[in-house]
């Protein structure tokens, strides 16, 4: 969040799991951060479980993995483009 004071992203791509946090607390305060909540969040996951209920974490998509990294540049894309 610190970098974020001084660095804009296009797009953030987020892990779920995460060695200090996890991906969906951070996409959280993100969305909930007024400077924030515009850049578009892509969650990568491995579990099925996250998979299927990812629109309640206030993502804007999610990739599984392993994932197929021309599926992920296009997802990234499609946000850039916008």
């Amino acid at each position: 969040m610190q970098q974020l004071n001084t660095f804009i992203p296009d797009v953030i791509l987020l892990d779920i799991t995460m060695n200090h946090t996890n991906g969906i607390e951070l996409c959280n305060e993100l969305k909930r951060h007024h400077l924030h909540n515009k850049i578009p969040v892509i969650l990568l996951s491995g579990s099925p479980e996250y998979l299927k209920k990812h629109e309640a974490f206030g993502d804007n998509d999610i990739v599984e993995k392993p994932f197929d990294i021309h599926l992920l540049i296009k997802k990234i894309n499609q946000y850039i483009n916008r």
